[in-house]
């Protein structure tokens, strides 16, 4: 039991990492883009002049999505802190040591087993995305590139990493990441889907 909490702090530790890396590009946006209006604000404060209700209102917007208690990587560091403090509770004497296996797959590829990299996965993502219209959902798009790779994945691409997902979903979303910070996929398609530019 207390290996496996510790297992699921680990986890969260690296999920928290892979959240800041996966979606610290649209947080540092916004953040710049609140400092940007804030800075704004508090000019035309100082020069005495009325502020637009619309930067007000964008600046409140801002304030409100980056405080937001249901902003991911908040609910995965409360739930990290509260689970160590629950595991400080407990004496080391008590706990378990991870085994060979839990160290060696969590989140660490063996070098030696072939798996689809994100980089392979790139225009089997596009290709995927075309043959669906342009644009679908997260879920069907992963479906659909599961459904042709299926017989081709090995245990390295069905091993799960960070949050328990498998490795070639977790590939297949940094594939989606770089393509759209290449201008390939769409940055601000609605959430949960995935599309082209075309």
């Amino acid at each position: 039991m207390i290996e496996q909490a510790e297992q699921i702090i680990y986890q969260l530790d690296r999920l928290i990492d892979e959240l800041q890396t996966y979606e610290n590009c649209e947080l540092a946006e916004k953040k710049t883009h609140l400092k940007a209006v804030s800075r704004s604000i508090e000019t035309l404060q100082k020069e005495n002049l009325p502020v637009p209700v619309d930067l007000i209102r964008m600046h409140d917007n801002l304030r409100e999505e980056l405080d937001s208690p249901d902003n991911p990587e908040k609910v995965f560091s409360y739930l990290y802190a509260e689970l160590r403090d629950i595991l400080k509770k407990i004496p080391k004497s008590s706990r378990g040591i991870a085994s060979e296996r839990q160290k060696m797959y969590h989140g660490r590829i063996d070098p030696d087993m072939p798996h689809f990299t994100q980089s392979e996965l790139e225009p089997i993502l596009i290709e995927t995305l075309e043959y669906l219209g342009g644009s679908a959902s997260k879920a069907t798009v992963e479906a659909e590139i599961e459904q042709k790779l299926h017989d081709k994945f090995s245990a390295a691409d069905l091993d799960t990493v960070g949050e328990g997902i498998p490795r070639w979903k977790k590939n297949v979303q940094w594939a989606r990441f770089s393509l759209v910070e290449r201008g390939i996929m769409k940055k601000n398609s609605p959430h949960g889907i995935w599309a082209l530019n075309k």
